[in-house]
């Protein structure tokens, strides 16, 4: 989930994320084991793939958006900073490569979230990290670097890609980012206007190369 998920808890005090039960019932799409939890993963590829995103308390007494610990009880947040690192330890410990997806950036890109500063420095055997939240153009909430789509990562030699901008209302275009697994190892990572219909960036990663993670 992302903090619009979250939107009918924290502005409307209704407990309910009809996205997230829409996903939880279709066939063949995959999200958190429950609202509460704030990971998971999948092997895909070749790859295994750490999913994170906001999430809230059975209840709704907590809830995160924006980076943060919200709601009426965020003193009773069941995850610390071990629990992060305990996530840390699981990737470094993956004998797969690992690509890590979150509705927000690590530090070091745009509108980053500071529950995710644990995971830092990334280990070796992650290859990117994709992000959403900080729409790409959007000058009024992603103001430093509204236009950049590559970022570094704080602490890190890897880089993360910042895929938002699905619809118009807040940038200048809609957006898609397709990421393509090549038999040589390589990824591919290719942005699409669909009002232009075209492809408008293209990046590639090169094969990846086993190193003794830390």
């Amino acid at each position: 989930m992302g903090n619009h998920e979250t939107d009918l808890l924290r502005k409307k005090h209704v407990n309910r994320f009809p996205l997230f039960d829409q996903v939880v019932e279709r066939d063949g799409w995959y999200t958190m084991p429950s609202r509460s939890h704030f990971y998971f993963m999948r092997d895909v590829l070749g790859h295994r793939i750490v999913f994170l995103g906001d999430h809230v308390a059975a209840d709704g007494r907590w809830v995160t958006a924006g980076g943060i610990v919200r709601g009426s009880a965020p003193e009773d947040y069941p995850y610390d900073k071990e629990a992060y690192k305990q996530l840390r330890d699981k990737i470094v410990a993956s004998p797969k490569p690992v690509i890590i997806a979150s509705h927000y950036a690590l530090q070091g890109g745009q509108r980053p979230s500071l529950l995710q500063n644990p995971l830092l420095p990334l280990s070796s055997n992650v290859r990117a990290h994709f992000h959403g939240h900080a729409h790409i153009g959007d000058l009024v909430w992603n103001k430093e670097n509204p236009w950049q789509r590559i970022n570094p990562i704080a602490h890190s030699t890897q880089m993360q890609f910042n895929i938002s901008a699905l619809e118009t209302k807040r940038s200048p275009g809609s957006h898609s980012a397709v990421l393509t697994f090549h038999d040589d190892g390589s990824l591919q990572i290719r942005f699409r206007c669909h009002l232009e219909k075209r492809w408008i960036e293209d990046h590639v990663l090169p094969p990846f190369v086993h190193e003794q993670t830390v």
